[in-house]
Order: C-alpha cells, then structure tokens, then sequence
C-alpha cells in the first residue's frame, strides 16, 4: 500500500503548500512556502508505519471523494491509498458550511489528516505555527 497526502494553506501569510508519499514504513515530504528571505522549498523523510496508511485507508474507505466547504482561500486537503487492487481518495476544501452528514465526514477524515499534519508542521518549523 502507498500514501499519498496533498496540503495547501490556502491564502495565510506562509503560503505553506506539501506532499507526502508513504510507503515501506517511511515518507518523503516535499515542501515549500514563503519565508523572510523568499521562497523556501525542501525535501524531508521521516518514518511512518505502513499500520498509519492502513488506518487512513479504514477512514477514506468510507468517505465520499470530495467534501466542498465553499469557501475560497481556506485550506485543502488530499489523502490517497493505493492498494494493489484500488485507490482511495478524499479531498477536503475545507469550510464552515457542512450538513450533519458531511461534517461527520469531514471530522472522520481529519481524525487521520491532523496527525500527519502535524508531523509535517514539525519539520517544516515555521515561525508562528504549530
């Protein structure tokens, strides 16, 4: 099984945008973003369990593949699993505006999205963030 997560700030002062790609107990991240000094892109790995990808691959399983907030310059969100067979795939444009069923959804999917996200964070160390 592979990961693949996409994530864009949407419009905030760092413009932060990154993907990862997991497979094999391990990920690769590739950022950029706006830093003082200009535009800032670089490359991370870091461990992650195949059980990680198998958790978010339970939580899309259930998903539909697009959750619409309806509001522009807020932050999206992608997760991908691949299995041999088939892909799972969600994306979140993030909102204010959900019915009971969609928030439900969008809370099942940021259940798996905001632990990555934070890993991420992590790495990246931007000032202000975290």
């Amino acid at each position: 099984m592979e990961l693949h997560a996409v994530h864009f700030d949407g419009f905030t002062e760092h413009l932060v945008s990154w993907e990862l790609w997991a497979t094999g107990n391990t990920a690769i991240v590739d950022a950029s973003w706006l830093a003082s000094t200009g535009p800032t892109e670089k490359t991370f790995e870091m461990d992650f369990p195949d059980l990680r990808i198998e958790q978010v691959l339970q939580v899309l399983s259930g998903l539909k593949p697009v959750y619409d907030g309806h509001v522009d310059d807020f932050p999206k969100h992608s997760l991908c699993v691949n299995t041999e067979d088939r892909e799972f795939k969600t994306v979140v444009r993030t909102g204010i505006d959900w019915t009971p069923e969609e928030k439900r959804d969008v809370d099942a999917f940021m259940s798996v999205w905001h632990p990555i996200n934070r890993e991420v964070e992590k790495l990246l160390a931007l000032p202000r963030r975290g």
